[in-house]
């Protein structure tokens, strides 16, 4: 096994097409910590109209969760890693009973709205146990100790809304990654 150094400019290893491996119980850093959580089998039904709901993630995909750390009886993540991170929010929803006027997605961060993606479905309402699909992302910059959240916020004309869960690759879905 060889050891490169490079005091300045660009190494690059391997040619077009090749791979760099990494032995065996080493670590590259890159992208981590990781975070996938989904909302798997029933759905989180019963949830109050006009009311920020935090959401209830119940499967941590080990496969792609790398460090950090998911609290899931607070349903938060800590990366625990100072630096700059992707976060995605996808959030599949329905009205229980009515139907719905307007949605949004929230990611919170340390108990604070840090991005959302809404949906006005005024004009067009979201009729009962119809379905519909909300996200929203950002990069961020975190420290070790901040963590982060996912809300949802649903109007409907009466009656409760659910966050439908599913089966293996949910529509409810968090992930997120650090990138710097």
């Amino acid at each position: 096994m060889a050891t490169i150094k490079a005091k300045s400019g660009t190494l690059t290893l391997g040619a077009t097409g090749q791979t760099v491996a990494f032995a065996s119980g080493t670590s590259n850093n890159l992208l981590t910590p990781a975070l996938k959580v989904t909302l798997e089998g029933a759905s989180q039904t019963g949830l109050t109209s006009a009311t920020y709901n935090k959401v209830e993630f119940n499967t941590n995909d080990t496969g792609v969760t790398e460090a950090g750390t998911w609290d899931a009886s607070n349903y938060r993540w800590t990366p625990g890693v100072a630096g700059n991170y992707f976060l995605s929010l996808n959030l599949e929803f329905y009205p229980e009973s009515s139907t719905a006027k307007q949605a949004i997605a929230i990611i919170y961060k340390n108990g604070t709205g840090l991005v959302n993606g809404y949906i006005n479905m005024d004009a067009m309402y979201l009729r009962n146990q119809g379905n519909n699909v909300l996200n929203c992302a950002v990069i961020d910059t975190a420290n070790t100790t901040d963590y982060y959240e996912a809300y949802i916020y649903v109007q409907t004309n009466s009656g409760t809304f659910a966050v439908r869960g599913f089966g293996y690759e949910s529509a409810t879905n968090f992930c997120g990654f650090r990138i710097k």
